[in-house]
């Protein structure tokens, strides 16, 4: 297995992506990293740190995108950005899969000019887990990725969740809901009222209706579906949740260090976007995850589902 990572990607790289490559390789003795970016400054970092090149690549590049460029922009300007390097090894086969805590917009971006979408979806999107009563949680999509969504986006991302908590938590058929402003199939805006039609017309999902938000924490969906507008919301509620709470309750699930990083689903390929202060738990953890989507063939099983068994009425 060979993993990409953008070593630059990050208000805390490379410093601290070098250090989780580190506590990665320690844990992983199978999978080979690639890392990309200045290879002087690599070579030092990891010669500081007592990494060995047994299981390390360098591909160099010099480009890089910053926080605060315009992702479509930097693409044109600098073709050979190391966003754009990673998302070719992946598409070249050359990587299982790729990781940046770097600009998010060029991820996207990148992520839909060279990776393609997976036949049948309309619109990839990204996850994230959310905690509920009992240490159970729901994988909670869009989050971001899609502030403007038609219904039929929707019942994609209901479908993309599901397959990911079947792949990845071995949940055999799981249980969809739509957060909405009230549990009847009247409620909401024009969007949920047809979203809720679309999706009761699912045969290949398990869907139990609307959930309000006081709902959330409860066990009543593993799969909980909104447009990225209020998801965004809700998961940068969650992150300051974990701030402010993190002293006197386990609410670990809510911490960004412990998941590492998001994927993109419904793309060609395994791309993981991590938060921009990642440290080093945070890029180990995302090595880790990458690794898990990688041997459960979480793409594989997207491919299939939406060939097989996706069909929007």
């Amino acid at each position: 297995m060979r993993i990409a990572l953008d070593v630059f990607g990050g208000d805390l790289a490379p410093q601290a992506s070098i250090e989780g490559v580190s506590l990665f390789l320690q844990e992983n003795k199978q999978a080979h990293v690639l890392l990309i970016g200045y290879e002087d400054a690599i070579q030092k970092l990891m010669a500081e740190h007592g990494i060995s090149t047994t299981r390390i690549d360098i591909i160099h590049t010099t480009e890089y995108i910053g926080m605060d460029e315009q992702p479509v922009q930097a693409f044109q300007q600098k073709p050979k950005n190391s966003i754009s390097v990673g998302l070719s090894l992946v598409k070249e086969r050359k990587a299982d899969a790729f990781i940046s805590a770097g600009n998010t917009g060029a991820m996207l971006v990148g992520a839909s000019l060279i990776l393609s979408p997976i036949k049948g979806v309309q619109r990839p999107t990204i996850g994230t887990y959310y905690p509920q009563k009992g240490g159970a949680f729901a994988y909670l999509l869009d989050v971001g990725l899609n502030m403007d969504c038609k219904p039929e986006h929707l019942v994609g991302f209901a479908q993309l969740g599901s397959t990911y908590m079947r792949v990845m938590h071995h949940i055999g058929s799981p249980r969809v809901a739509l957060l909405n402003v009230g549990q009847e199939r009247g409620k909401g805006n024009q969007l949920t009222k047809k979203v809720y039609e679309l999706l009761s017309r699912q045969n290949d999902i398990y869907f139990i209706g609307n959930i309000e938000g006081r709902d959330l924490h409860n066990q009543i969906a593993e799969v909980i579906v909104c447009d990225g507008f209020l998801g965004n919301i809700l998961l940068k509620h969650a992150e300051a949740i974990y701030d402010l709470f993190k002293d006197r309750i386990d609410v670990n699930i809510f911490n960004y260090e412990l998941y590492g990083g998001t994927p993109i689903l419904g793309i060609e390929g395994v791309a993981i976007i991590g938060h921009g202060i990642s440290n080093r738990t945070a890029f180990k953890n995302m090595l880790h995850k990458a690794a898990e989507l990688v041997e459960k063939k979480l793409i594989e099983n997207i491919q299939s589902d939406f060939e097989k068994k996706y069909v929007l009425r």
